[in-house]
């Protein structure tokens, strides 16, 4: 069962003949497969580290473009509102005054 699974990976294949090959280089397919383990977690952990500062990035961006859109769209309904509310004002002051 075990066999069985490790052929499903080439990299687990290679290192489980590489250990079994044969006892007087037990040494130096052990070194291998050290390394090769090292390596591979290196990789990915290197692969999460990267993707998990992407995506954060990506959220810290995107909050701060929503809450500049927010600001920027309560500013403008401020300024209509404003202006729909001082208009009949101008108007009676533009009368009052002449012009």
């Amino acid at each position: 069962m075990f066999c069985g699974f490790i052929s499903n990976f080439p990299i687990l294949s290679y290192i489980h003949t590489m250990s079994s090959s044969s006892s007087s280089s037990s040494s130096s397919s052990s070194i291998v497969v050290v390394v090769v383990v090292v390596v591979v977690v290196v990789v990915v952990v290197v692969v999460v580290v990267v993707v998990v500062v992407i995506v954060v990035v990506v959220v810290v961006a995107a909050k701060v473009i929503i809450e500049v859109v927010v600001v920027v769209m309560v500013v403008e309904v401020a300024v209509v509102v404003v202006v729909v509310v001082n208009l009949p004002l101008v108007r009676k002051f533009k009368a009052i005054v002449g012009t």
